[in-house]
């Protein structure tokens, strides 16, 4: 069992990245490993992204939610946020830890244009802010 943990700013390639892994995964393991995103909970039953900042704690529960019962059931299954500071991380590293999952962070570095027109100057102050993984966060 895996979580793969892709990071990087808005633009940076982490949904295609997510994506490319879902489909190489699925021969392997017998089954496509879900995939989660903070931002899918903006998304509306009829496919429209609807970012509410007033929502964006309720958003990252959910995702954390979401990634704890495919390790629960003793699936692999991917997360891809912008995890920006190691304390965002940090909860996530507490799941693998409790469930005995295997760990693999991707750091997406790409130059996209991201789907939710973040706009430049917040990607910029994102990208200054940006605190690479650590093994350490292991610890």
């Amino acid at each position: 069992m895996k979580l793969w943990m892709i990071i990087g700013v808005p633009g940076s390639g982490k949904t295609t990245t997510a994506n490319k892994i879902a489909n190489n995964q699925e021969s392997t393991l017998g089954y496509k490993p879900a995939i989660f995103e903070a931002d899918m909970y903006f998304i509306d039953n009829n496919g429209k992204y609807n970012w509410r900042a007033t929502d964006l704690y309720k958003a990252h529960n959910w995702c954390y939610s979401k990634v704890e019962e495919q390790l629960q059931q003793g699936k692999s299954v991917i997360v891809a946020n912008t995890f920006i500071k190691a304390k965002e991380r940090k909860a996530y590293i507490q799941l693998i830890k409790k469930y005995n999952a295997e760990l693999e962070v991707i750091t997406c570095t790409g130059h996209f244009k991201n789907i939710h027109n973040v706009p430049a100057e917040k990607v910029l102050l994102m990208l200054n802010r940006f605190q690479p993984f650590s093994q350490d966060e292991l610890n």
